[in-house]
């Protein structure tokens, strides 16, 4: 259960990320930057994942902590491939230049963010 949860969160929430990515790397990077462009973006998604966290919890029993951590892991998983599969397929990136981008300030505030993303389940199961 824990694992399909983790599925269904990615997968509704990569198509709205992958809207705001597009709308930041079009529109905000040429005006303010990548740094500043994803401080915009990223409380914007949190945000959104986050109301979609809650709203998974409350369908399914209690999660044990363990169980959130397996939903958070395999989420992160799961969206770390997709975004490995659009910066191959639709930006011609190879894996190398893909995991380089982590190490620039705006990559790095990304990952922490995706990384926020996963840990939601654990941080907010006793919420829902």
């Amino acid at each position: 259960m824990a694992a399909r949860l983790g599925v269904l969160y990615v997968a509704i929430l990569f198509p709205v990320a992958f809207l705001f990515g597009a709308l930041r790397t079009v529109i905000l990077v040429p005006l303010s930057g990548p740094l500043i462009a994803v401080l915009i973006e990223l409380p914007v998604i949190l945000t959104v994942a986050y109301v979609l966290c809650i709203s998974l919890l409350r369908k399914v029993p209690r999660l044990t902590k363990g169980e959130a951590m397996v939903m958070g892991a395999v989420a992160f998983a799961l969206l770390m491939l997709a975004e490995l599969a659009v910066a191959v397929t639709l930006f011609d990136m190879t894996a190398h230049a893909f995991l380089a981008g982590f190490g620039t300030l705006h990559g790095a505030v990304g990952l922490a963010g995706q990384i926020a993303f996963a840990a939601l389940p654990v941080w907010l199961r006793d919420r829902s």
